[in-house]
C-alpha cells in the first residue's frame, strides 16, 4: 500500500472516534500546543503528558538527506502556570547518497510559564546529544526565548502567535543567531476533533543559510479524555535552495494526560491552585457518619431481644421499652434547625461559579466562590443539590452543552473530593440556554460562563 493511502486509512481512523470535547496537546517540543507552535495554555499542577511523535522529511529535488525521527516528549506541570517540557529523538534515520546513519538526536529543555490568561514567556535549551560527525546532531548548545500569545476567536477558535529568538553555539559550534516565528490556527470541527494550520519559520541576516518556512495542516483527535492523536503533512522551504528545493514533511504522534483534569482544573483545587481550604473541614462530615450507623445498628438488637425472652411476659417491656424510646429520639433531633437549613439553601442558590472562556478553568472569582460554597454544604448533610452549567452564547449550542456539563462535572469532583457524600448531588447542563444576563458584550458573555445550584 502506497504511503498516502496509509496516511487516508489513518486519517479516517481518526474521525471513526467518539465525542467528547477537544483539548490542546503536545507540540514537537513535549509542550502543550501545536506541533510547531507553542500555546499560551499550560497544563494544570501536577497534570503529567506523556507521549511521542515521528516525522518524515525528504527534499523533493536537492541530494539532502531523508530523515525520520521518532521522539519521546514529555511535559509537566509542578505549579499553576508553570510547565516544563522535554523531547529527544531516540531514534534518527538519515539516507544520505554516501550512506545512512542512524541513532540519537539533539533534545530540548524547555520551561513556560504564563503571565496572563492569554500570554505567555517560553525558554528553552538544545542540547547535544547527537552526533555532529555523524550528521545526527549540531554538536553544541542552543537557547531560545519567546514570547506565546493565544487568543479565543469565538466558536472554540484559537489562534497561537509565537515570536522568538535563538542563540546558536552558546557552546561547542559557532553560528548565526536568529529570528523564529510562528502562527497556528485551530479549528473544532466536532466535539472530539479539531483541525489546525501553521506557517513557522525563522529569519537571519544571512538569508542564503538560515530563512526557513514550513507550511503544515494537520488534525487532532481526542481518543477519550485523556489520550490524543495528532496526524498532519505540509511542505516547506530553505535559505539553501529557496523555493526551488521544498521538502516534504509528514508527522504523526499521541499523547497520554495522567494527573491533573482532563477538563482543564486540577484536581487538588478549582483552576489548578494550591489545595483548597475547604478540604480542612472534612471531619464536620464525620459526626453524623458514625451517628448513622448506631441508629440503624439499634433496630436488629431490638428485634432479636423479644425472640429470646419470649417465655418471660415480664421481661419484654423490660427490654423493649428503652430501645423504642431511644431510637425516635435520636432520628428527630434535626444536625440543624428549619431556619438554618432554609438560609443555607438560600446561599447555595445565590452561589455563581465563574469560569474562564472556553474552559473548564476557574476564575480567581470562582476558585473562592467555590471553596466557600463547598465549606458551607460540608456543614449541612441534610441538604441535597443540582449542580447546573453554563456557557456564554460563543460556539455551536451543541458544543455549549457539552462544555457547560464539564464545567459542572468539575465542581462536582472538586466537592466529592472535599468530603461532600456524592449521593448528595445532581449534575444538569444548560449550555447557553440559561443566560443570567445578555450575551451582548464581553462583561456579560463572562457572567454566563458560571455553574449555579440549586436545592432538591
Amino acid at each position: 500500500m502506497k504511503n498516502s493511502t496509509w496516511f487516508a486509512v489513518l486519517v479516517l481512523a481518526v474521525l471513526a472516534g467518539g465525542s467528547g470535547s477537544a483539548q490542546a496537546g503536545a507540540d514537537r517540543t513535549g509542550g502543550t500546543g501545536l506541533y510547531l507552535t507553542q500555546s499560551a495554555e499550560t497544563l494544570t499542577p501536577g497534570a503529567v503528558r506523556a507521549g511521542a511523535y515521528g516525522q518524515y522529511v525528504r527534499y523533493v529535488v536537492s541530494e539532502d538527506p531523508e530523515t525520520w525521527d521518532l521522539a519521546p516528549q514529555l511535559a509537566w506541570s509542578p505549579a499553576r502556570d508553570f510547565e516544563i517540557m522535554f523531547a529527544i529523538p531516540l531514534l534518527r534515520h538519515q539516507i544520505t547518497p554516501d550512506g545512512k546513519e542512524t541513532g540519537i538526536g539533539d533534545g530540548v529543555v524547555g520551561l513556560k510559564y504564563r503571565l496572563f490568561p492569554q500570554v505567555a514567556a517560553l525558554s528553552y535549551v538544545s542540547l547535544p546529544f547527537g552526533s555532529e560527525s555523524r550528521s545526527l546532531g549540531s554538536g553544541g548548545t542552543e537557547v531560545g526565548i519567546a514570547g506565546l500569545l493565544s487568543l479565543p476567536l469565538g466558536a472554540g477558535v484559537v489562534a497561537d502567535f509565537n515570536v522568538g529568538y535563538q542563540f546558536t553555539g552558546v557552546s561547542g559550534t559557532a553560528g548565526e543567531n536568529y529570528a523564529l516565528y510562528g502562527l497556528g490556527l485551530s479549528v473544532p470541527v466536532g466535539v472530539r476533533t479539531k483541525i489546525f494550520g501553521e506557517i513557522a519559520g525563522r529569519a537571519g541576516r544571512q538569508p542564503q543559510i538560515h530563512d526557513t518556512l514550513q507550511f503544515d495542516l494537520g488534525l487532532r483527535h481526542q481518543l477519550s479524555d485523556r489520550v490524543s492523536l495528532t496526524v498532519g503533512a505540509g511542505r516547506g522551504t530553505t535559505g539553501d535552495f529557496g523555493f526551488e528545493d521544498s521538502r516534504l514533511r509528514l508527522f504523526a504522534g499521541f499523547d497520554v494526560l495522567f494527573g491533573g483534569s482532563p477538563a482543564g482544573a486540577g484536581p487538588a483545587a478549582p483552576g489548578g491552585g494550591a489545595p483548597a481550604a475547604p478540604v480542612a473541614a472534612v471531619p464536620v462530615v464525620a459526626a453524623p457518619a458514625v451517628v448513622a450507623p448506631a441508629v440503624v445498628a439499634a433496630p436488629p438488637v431490638v428485634a432479636a431481644a423479644p425472640v429470646a425472652v419470649a417465655p418471660t411476659a415480664a421481661a419484654t417491656p423490660a427490654v423493649v421499652a428503652p430501645a423504642v424510646v431511644a431510637v425516635p429520639a435520636v432520628a428527630a433531633a434535626p444536625a440543624h434547625t428549619a431556619p438554618e437549613l432554609e438560609a443555607a439553601r438560600k446561599r447555595l442558590a445565590a452561589a455563581e461559579i465563574l469560569f474562564e472562556y472556553d474552559r473548564t478553568r476557574l476564575t480567581p472569582e470562582g476558585e473562592r466562590a467555590l471553596q466557600e460554597i463547598t465549606a458551607d454544604m460540608l456543614k449541612y448533610a441534610e441538604i441535597s443539590f443540582v449542580i447546573e452549567g453554563n456557557a456564554d452564547s460563543r460556539g455551536t449550542a451543541s458544543y455549549n452543552k457539552v462544555l457547560g456539563l464539564r464545567r459542572a462535572e468539575m465542581v462536582m469532583r472538586y466537592m466529592v473530593r472535599a468530603g461532600i457524600s456524592f449521593d448528595r448531588l445532581k449534575v444538569v447542563t444548560q449550555g447557553e440556554m440559561n443566560p443570567r444576563v445578555s450575551n451582548k458584550d464581553d462583561r456579560g458573555m463572562a457572567l454566563n460562563r458560571r455553574v449555579v445550584f440549586s436545592a432538591l
